[in-house]
């Protein structure tokens, strides 16, 4: 991604050898990293920073996550260090604080993640994507408390699958004055079990929109 807005004259050799790697060549910018170290590191701030981004991005998607994390913070403080916080590094700043929240997700660290969309949803309040992912999350944590109920609907679920199955090979063929009752325990803990569900999700849902901004959901 060309974050930066200048004319091509200005651009030095090297960054314009850079920008002729394919952005989906994620292994050959982590090689061009590694044999131009040197170099990246006396280029101006601009073109180095965006180099740098690259091969945060290139790391991220070929599941170094050590590295990843290590150099993303890197690059979060090398930004924030900026006197001048251009529109160029508020773009990478932003990309690279969601990289990094994404991973954490994909990771299964939750709260973790959350944190960071929260901060990112607080900058950037159009983001649609860090909102959805920001509730999910908090959906996810919400739902947890409710255990016992799903359990207790999927209980109900299952008993009434096995009462369907003892009606046609059981209680029809020799018990069948019993088998209006039977269909009427059925349909009671069907409807108990779509009952309890039902009221989980939407318990939950209200909860998660209530608790979005929350720091810890467990709390309330």
């Amino acid at each position: 991604m060309n974050i930066r807005k200048i004319t091509e004259e200005k651009f030095s050799s090297l960054f314009k050898k850079f920008r002729r790697i394919p952005e989906q060549h994620h292994y050959d910018f982590i090689e061009f990293c590694k044999e131009y170290f040197s170099e990246i590191q006396k280029l101006e701030f601009e073109e180095y920073i965006e180099i740098k981004y690259a091969y945060v991005k290139a790391l991220y998607q070929i599941d170094r996550a050590y590295l990843f994390y290590k150099l993303a913070d890197q690059c979060l403080i090398e930004l924030l260090n900026q006197r001048n916080f251009t529109d160029q590094y508020k773009s990478i700043y932003r990309s690279i604080l969601k990289l990094k929240a994404d991973r954490l997700y994909e990771e299964k660290k939750f709260q973790q993640s959350r944190k960071i969309y929260q901060n990112l949803l607080a900058i950037y309040p159009e983001d649609l994507q860090v909102r959805k992912r920001l509730f999910n999350i908090t959906f996810r944590q919400v739902q947890s408390k409710q255990k016992l109920l799903l359990a207790f609907s999927a209980i109900l679920l299952i008993f009434t699958l096995i009462l369907l199955t003892s009606i046609h090979f059981l209680i029809i063929p020799f018990f069948s004055t019993y088998e209006y009752i039977a269909w009427k325990g059925v349909y009671s803990m069907m409807l108990g079990s779509l009952i309890i569900f039902g009221y989980t999700i939407a318990s939950s849902y209200k909860e998660a929109k209530r608790n979005l901004w929350k720091k810890d959901v467990f709390l309330s």
